[in-house]
C-alpha cells in the first residue's frame, strides 16, 4: 500500500471530487483514479461511489472506516520523520511554557550546563495547551507542561515534578485594593481581574474557581505576558490569580491565600511520547529532573 495513495484518498474524502484532488497535488486525474482503485483492490472493498452527473463521489462505510486509519498512519509518519530529523540534528527539542521556563526551569540551568546539555537545547515557548498539542504531534520531543488537574494520557510518559497553590495577588501600594491575607475566592471575586488568555493553565484554574464559588467576576484585561499581568496588578488596575511559584520577592505584590476546599494546584509535569526513543542527551535531561524530585521530595513518587 503506497503512502501517496492514502494521501490522495484522504484529500478525496475532504473535497469529494477527483479533479480537485488532482489539482491539489498537481497530478493528472487518472493518477487519482488509479490510486483509489489500487486501494480498493488491496482492501477488497469499495471505498467510493462515483456520481458522474454531479462530478462528485460519495464515501462508502468502508471508505469512512479506512480514512480513519489512513489519517492515523499519516500522523505517525509525520512523527517518525520529525523524530528521525531530531536525532540527526542531535538537539533536545523541548517545549517550555513561559511561566515554567522563567520560574522553574531556569533554576536548573547550572546543572544542565555542567552536564553539557544547555547547548543541545532547542526550546519552543507556548502555553501549556499548545505545548501539549505540539508534543503529541511530534513537533517537539520533550516538554515541561503545566496543568491545573492531574494530567493523564495513554500516549505519554508523565512525571509529576512539582505542585504549587494558586493565590490571589494585589498591589502593595497604599492605594491598592485591600484584601485579607486568607480569603475565599468569592471574597476576591467582587474585584476586577486581570487574567491570562485561553491556553494557559491559569485560565482553566480561574474557570474552576468561578464555577466552584458560583461567581462571575469582571475581567478587565487578558494577556499572555506574566510581566504585564504583574505590572497591571501592582499599579492597582485590578487583582490577579497566579501560582505562588511565579512570585518573586522583588515583585510589588501582596499574596492572599485561597481557603476554598478542593482547589486546583499548579502541577508541573515532565512529558514525552510513550513510543519515543530518547537519545542519550534526552535520557540525561530526564534523569536530572527525576533525580531532583526524588532527592527533594517536592512531589509524589513516580
Amino acid at each position: 500500500m503506497q503512502i501517496k495513495d492514502m494521501e490522495y484518498f484522504i484529500k478525496l474524502t475532504e473535497v469529494r471530487n477527483f479533479t480537485q484532488v488532482a489539482q491539489a497535488f498537481k497530478v493528472s486525474q487518472p493518477t487519482i483514479t488509479y490510486a483509489v482503485k489500487r486501494l480498493e483492490t488491496e482492501l477488497n472493498a469499495q471505498l467510493v461511489i462515483r456520481n458522474p452527473e454531479h462530478h462528485s463521489v460519495s464515501i462508502t462505510p468502508a471508505g469512512a472506516q479506512f480514512v480513519v486509519h489512513a489519517n492515523k498512519v499519516m500522523i505517525e509518519l509525520k512523527r517518525a520523520r520529525a523524530e528521525i530529523q531530531s536525532q540527526k540534528e542531535a538537539k533536545i527539542k523541548l517545549g517550555l511554557p513561559p511561566i515554567i521556563g522563567n520560574f522553574y526551569f531556569s533554576k536548573f540551568i547550572p546543572q544542565l550546563t555542567k552536564q553539557g546539555l544547555v547547548s543541545k537545547l532547542n526550546t519552543d515557548s507556548f502555553g501549556s495547551e499548545e505545548t501539549l498539542a505540539k508534543l503529541l504531534s511530534g513537533d517537539i520531543n520533550l516538554a515541561l507542561i503545566g496543568s491545573s488537574e492531574p494530567l493523564r494520557s495513554p500516549d505519554l510518559k508523565l512525571f509529576l515534578l512539582r505542585q504549587n497553590p494558586f493565590t490571589i495577588i494585589t498591589g502593595s501600594r497604599k492605594d491598592s485594593i485591600k484584601l485579607p491575607k486568607l480569603l475565599s475566592f468569592s471574597q476576591a471575586a467582587v474585584n476586577p481581574f486581570i487574567v491570562f488568555n485561553e491556553g494557559f493553565v491559569h485560565n482553566k484554574a480561574f474557570s474552576y474557581f468561578n464555577l466552584s464559588a458560583d461567581v462571575s467576576p469582571q475581567i478587565i484585561y487578558k494577556t499572555t505576558d506574566i510581566g504585564i499581568l504583574k505590572n497591571m496588578v501592582s499599579h492597582n488596575a485590578g487583582i490577579g490569580l497566579l501560582t505562588d511559584l511565579a512570585i518573586d520577592s522583588h515583585d510589588k505584590l501582596i499574596t492572599h491565600a485561597i481557603i476554598d476546599d478542593n482547589q486546583p494546584l499548579f502541577n508541573i509535569y515532565l512529558a514525552y511520547r510513550r513510543n519515543y526513543q530518547l537519545s542519550i542527551d534526552e535520557k540525561k535531561f530526564v534523569k536530572l529532573f527525576q533525580s531532583h524530585v526524588l532527592r527533594n521530595k517536592k512531589a509524589p513518587g513516580f
